[in-house]
């Protein structure tokens, strides 16, 4: 079993959780955060890198070059990865 089915079967133990899913690695993601699809009410994933983009720069996005969108995805990468769930 890998570490990704491990943390979602932990998951859908809990009630609590059973709404979220382990967000795919980065490299399975091919540069999705140069156009990221933004969630509407509710993020799905834990460790979600959207979570820390505001909605002011998340209406901007288009407006930014790769090379900022990349260090602002970085940043909120490294965030991200720091969230605990009990």
């Amino acid at each position: 079993m890998s570490m990704t089915e491990v943390v979602e079967e932990s998951l859908k133990a809990d009630a609590r959780f059973r709404h979220l899913t382990v967000m795919p690695e980065v490299n399975e993601m091919e540069k999705e955060w140069i156009n990221p699809e933004w969630p509407d009410k509710k993020f799905k994933y834990i460790h979600d890198w959207r979570r820390y983009i505001s909605q002011d720069m998340r209406d901007s996005w288009d407006t930014f070059t790769d090379h900022q969108k990349r260090i602002m995805f970085e940043n909120a990468e490294i965030i991200a990865g720091g969230e605990e769930w009990e």
